[in-house]
């Protein structure tokens, strides 16, 4: 129980000063930059990358690589997102799914989800970076 308690602790107090929580649950006070890491598992991610893990920038290009079942990403309001693992679970088909991969998805996602809080925060999961400007 102390246990979780510090590592709740831990992880508040991380969030707001910045400060890196080893995987032995001990603390090391660091200055809050982008390149703050945290280390877990061998795997080394920046602060802002485990906080928000949608870092990359995509062109219109690289996106429209990816404009199949099996791979589709689509473009929202300027976010990327993959949208792949989603395709067969969509709710209105893979049909009406697919006609997003690959573009700039935004005016048929707001035509059919706007100001719909479920659905946008489902997109929300999805996200895996910007679209280059």
């Amino acid at each position: 129980m102390q246990k979780i308690l510090f590592g709740v602790i831990a992880l508040l107090f991380m969030g707001i000063a910045g400060v890196v929580v080893s995987s032995q649950m001990t603390l090391a006070k660091q200055t809050p930059t982008k390149s703050s890491t945290t280390t877990t598992d061998a795997k080394t991610k920046t602060l802002e990358e485990t906080v928000t893990d949608k870092t990359e920038t995509y062109t219109m290009a690289e996106v429209a690589t990816h404009a199949t079942v099996d791979d589709c990403y689509t473009v929202v309001d300027g976010s990327v997102y993959d949208l792949t693992p989603f395709v067969k679970k969509h709710p209105g088909g893979v049909k009406e799914i697919t006609r997003i991969c690959g573009i700039d998805g935004s005016a048929a996602f707001n035509a059919q989800h706007g100001g719909d809080r479920k659905p946008a925060s489902t997109l929300k999961t999805f996200e895996i970076g910007a679209l280059a400007e």
